[in-house]
């Protein structure tokens, strides 16, 4: 499938070229050599649309529909047919809304692509349809010959050679008008309903990451629905042709120049990459404060209610958030005036209730009431539902406040009382039974944030590395252990289904104030920094297993202070678990929930190891000097790195048998030495021969250091004292009738 680029230069010169879809959207991934469509979203941020801009012809037109091609005279004429309608979702001033018009698009087989307008501030949808029934012949019993002539044989598709462009600007109308229906109910925005014929086009545009399908499932169309009365009368007006340069303004009878204008697609919504969104928000601001004053005096007419009413107005056509307006309004008008707020929020409410166009299809079968709640809602907070902490979270609906807040009984009792003061005949239960419906957007913020750095890594610079090397130690593993529990931490969170879990824990040694705490927390992300637990009690069982699912990075801080006995028992156990599994609060059965977080320790004390079966649990690192953490990662590109190294399988993210056993020989400095063993160093040589000593029973050694050492022994009777042995570096053992022996020679 091919689609036609045209551009109009200064000299009313028409340049045409044929690119396939792949290479369209691959070359929309970044801008122009001279960035020509991020000037113009700047161009838009400012003023508003695109009335003005200088250099619009510098953007080609996108011809996604039909494949064009120049004749003899300078004519533009259709030789392939794509069988595409172009919807429009405008207003979108935030990046979350333009990705949730993408991803309801997604959800629909006939979507081909889904990408951002030029603007930076909507989303063009192209739709795949076909016609259902035979459209050989007239279509409707009319003349072909009436229709401008029939197109060339080389159109592609049977069912579509030798028809007249009139015919296929019939088949569009009808295709748009059925695709129009089936998204509208689909798509959390509403689309701008536009004039759709064959030579439908968009501005060249840029999106980092644009959807695309390269074998949509056609919407068929009925032939039944293809009658000349739904086809208005389609005129090029060349004052609009040449007005800006972005596209072709098609009129027909019941169109006005303002409506019409609509179809180039540069409508108000999310910012460009260059500034803030609260930066645009204030040149809308300042910019409706101008139009108003100007407005009302020359009207001459006075008054804060009117001004108020005015900028509100504006700013509404604008596309602002209603929330958004009011904290303009508010902090620049009223708050230094001491206006009161509830009147400015009332004006507010008045002037967008009056001119927000109403939603349709929701019949009697929501109550006003309700209705007027979730509008209430949803303009003061925005709302997702956290998959990983299985919870609804809010913000408020600006750009003062970016932390998201879990939705618990404080935050519903004062959206309660809030929503009653602004008139609302509602009750708590009304509140928490949408904030806890399916009603809210899920929202997976690892899958999320992962999903977004994929890209970012520029294949060559080390950022785990870098990371790594702020720790000075005399370890010379560390940076290759580090990379290797690093990677595993976040394959944990990509990959659901693994047979082990992040079973290696970095320990970090040093005295206070070294930096070790701050390092770990800053191992994560500010986006993911809500995942970070550094006060988890372990003895708390059941705790530290709900732990495991709900964060994403645990901190096992001062080390020391771990029991032995928990040591080595239920932490050297889950430390390994791939999955967990509790019950819930009032549950009636065990439940198996993922487990996403890895764990790392620190500690003041040297010797912190009491279980020798469980130190390859561990990579023990002795500090040399403070931790540099002074370094601030680039996150995105640090964890772009490591999503490529996982997903690419070109690093691996385990720790071999060879690799084991030199963790376990490093950790052995680190071990806690229990009484028994230290008078075992001290009265018996672990030897190597027969010649040079002599086989012993755990119990004959036991009772010659207990008659030395009495009750400083301390090793709890022979059977742990035979553990205790088992478990010293070197130590030859065999089994024999009366049990195991030992290989020694007692010291002199």
């Amino acid at each position: 499938m091919k689609f036609s680029l045209v551009r109009t230069n200064k000299n009313n010169e028409v340049h045409l070229s044929v690119k396939t879809a792949e290479w369209l959207m691959e070359r929309i991934q970044t801008d122009t050599k001279t960035g020509e469509i991020g000037r113009l979203r700047q161009f838009v941020d400012y003023h508003g649309d695109a009335k003005g801009y200088d250099r619009a012809n510098s953007i080609p037109m996108v011809y996604p529909a039909v494949e064009l091609a120049k004749t003899e005279n300078g004519r533009l004429e259709i030789v392939a047919f794509n069988s595409l309608v172009i919807l429009h979702v405008a207003n979108l001033l935030r990046p979350e809304d333009q990705e949730a018009v993408k991803d309801a698009a997604k959800a629909l087989p006939m979507t081909m692509a889904a990408l951002t307008g030029a603007d930076g501030r909507s989303v063009e949808i192209l739709v795949n349809v076909d016609a259902n029934g035979n459209l050989n012949g007239n279509l409707n019993g009319n003349d072909n010959g009436n229709l401008n002539g029939n197109l060339n044989d080389n159109l592609n598709g049977n069912k579509w050679r030798g028809r007249s462009e009139a015919e296929m600007d019939l088949f569009c109308q009808a295709a748009y008008d059925m695709a129009f229906a089936v998204y509208s109910g689909i798509l959390p925005k509403a689309i701008e309903r536009q004039a759709a014929h064959a030579r439908s086009c968009f501005s060249m545009t840029l999106d980092p990451q644009p959807y695309y399908n390269p074998s949509p499932t056609p919407l068929l169309v009925s032939t039944l629905t293809l009658t000349p009365t739904l086809m208005p009368t389609l005129t090029l007006t060349s004052e609009s042709r040449s007005s800006l340069g972005l596209g072709l303004t098609l009129e027909s009878p019941s169109t006005s120049p303002s409506s019409s204008s609509l179809a180039l697609g540069l409508t108000l919504g999310l910012t460009s990459s260059d500034m803030s969104l609260y930066a645009v928000y204030e040149q809308m601001y300042k910019r409706a404060t101008e139009e108003a004053y100007d407005a009302l005096a020359d009207a001459n007419v006075k008054g804060k209610e009117a001004f108020i009413t005015a900028v509100a107005q504006r700013l509404c056509e604008m596309g602002v958030p209603q929330e958004e307006a009011f904290l303009h309004l508010y902090h620049h008008h009223c708050y230094q005036r001491d206006y009161d707020d509830d009147a400015c929020r009332s004006i507010v409410d008045a002037v967008y209730a009056e001119m927000k166009p109403q939603g349709r299809g929701e019949g009697d079968m929501v109550s006003r009431s309700t209705r007027q709640l979730i509008n209430f809602l949803n303009t003061r907070y925005v709302f997702r539902y956290n998959t990983v902490m299985g919870y609804t979270e809010y913000r408020p609906n600006n750009t003062w406040i970016q932390d998201w807040q879990p939705c618990d009984e404080n935050v519903i009792n004062g959206m309660t009382i809030k929503a009653r003061l602004a008139n609302l005949n509602v009750r708590d239960k009304d509140v928490r039974r949408y904030v806890r419906s399916d009603m809210i957007r899920v929202c997976d913020p690892i899958g999320d944030y992962l999903s977004h750095v994929s890209d970012k890594w520029n294949g060559t610079t080390d950022h785990i590395g870098m990371l790594a090397r702020c720790v000075k130690c005399d370890l010379p593993q560390w940076e290759q252990w580090f990379r290797k529990w690093f990677l595993s931490m976040v394959a944990q969170w990509l990959m659901p289904h693994q047979e082990y879990g992040n079973s290696v824990v970095p320990l970090l040694i040093s005295p206070q104030g070294d930096g070790k705490t701050t390092f770990c927390r800053n191992i994560l992300p500010k986006e993911l920094r809500w995942g970070f637990l550094e006060n988890l009690d372990v003895s708390e069982k059941r705790q530290t297993l709900q732990a495991m699912h709900n964060f994403l990075l645990i901190n096992l801080d001062e080390f020391n202070q771990i029991s032995p006995a928990l040591q080595q028992g239920f932490l050297k156990n889950v430390i390994q678990l791939p999955c967990v599994k509790i019950k819930r609060p009032y549950g009636k059965h065990v439940e198996e929930f993922r487990r996403y977080a890895s764990f790392i320790a620190t500690t003041n004390e040297g010797n912190v190891l009491s279980d020798p079966t469980g130190n390859r649990r561990f990579i023990c690192v002795q500090l040399t000097a403070p931790i540099d953490t002074t370094y601030k990662p680039n996150y995105e590109a640090l964890y772009g790195q490591a999503y490529t190294l996982i997903m690419s399988r070109h690093e691996r993210w385990w720790f071999t048998a060879e690799e084991v056993k030199a963790i376990i020989k490093h950790n052995r400095r680190f071990e806690v030495q229990p009484p028994a063993v230290q008078y075992f160093n001290e009265y018996y040589d672990v030897v190597d021969n027969e010649v040079d000593g002599q086989w012993l029973s755990p119990t004959a050694i036991y009772d010659h250091l207990r008659h030395i050492a009495g009750s400083g022994l301390k090793a709890n009777g022979v059977a742990a004292f035979g553990r205790y042995l088992k478990n010293i570096p070197g130590i030859m053992q065999k089994r024999t009738a009366n049990g195991r022996e030992y290989l020694v020679r007692p010291k002199a």
